[in-house]
């Protein structure tokens, strides 16, 4: 039932996969008292789960990567435009990672984010923007928003022309869950 409620799946799918693991010695079953069951991790089991954590780590540090690459590259392009005034269109790891390439980037400052976030250590001291007032305070605007960050730029180019208003190739097909998987 708890494997059920924390994945947030139906209880005979838990029960499903449960069995499963199972019979593929990735868990092992003793019964207790009481029509109840204690499951337990197998050397099999801890070997499976330590390398879904280890290809979980690996995905996050290539995503990292490219997600840096990108920002980097769009960076340069507001340098090279003259776009000295930058701001963050939503907040999270693509924020701070969008913020790292700025900092390696003299000419460009980012001078506010754009949309409600929950400010991080790394982008506490940003100022918080209305994106009514865009065009009076930045020459260009960083699409940082894991989530609709088409439908964001979208809205953006409504406000500032859409030459000005950069998106990462990653972030128009990421597809992924931001958690790990739970083993």
């Amino acid at each position: 039932r708890s494997i059920a409620s924390d994945v947030g799946i139906a209880l005979g799918m838990a029960n499903a996969y449960v069995k499963r693991c199972v019979k593929k010695g990735y868990v092992k079953l003793s019964q207790a008292p009481a029509n109840r069951y204690l499951y337990y991790l197998t050397p099999t089991g801890l070997a499976e789960k330590a390398r879904l954590a280890s290809e979980y780590l690996q995905q996050s540090l290539n995503l990292f990567r490219e997600a840096r690459g990108q920002y980097a590259a769009l960076v340069d392009i507001c340098a090279r435009n003259g776009w000295r005034r930058v701001a963050l269109a939503g907040g999270g790891d693509m924020a701070e990672i969008a913020l790292l390439c700025t900092v390696a980037q003299p000419a460009v400052q980012v001078v506010g984010i754009v949309g409600a976030v929950t400010p991080t250590p790394t982008l506490a001291h940003l100022n918080s923007l209305a994106e009514a007032d865009l065009p009076k305070q930045v020459d260009a605007v960083l699409v940082t928003s894991i989530s609709g960050s088409a439908e964001l730029a979208a809205r953006l180019a409504l406000i500032l022309p859409e030459d000005r208003i950069l998106v990462p190739k990653l972030l128009m097909s990421l597809r992924f869950r931001s958690d790990p998987p739970k083993a």
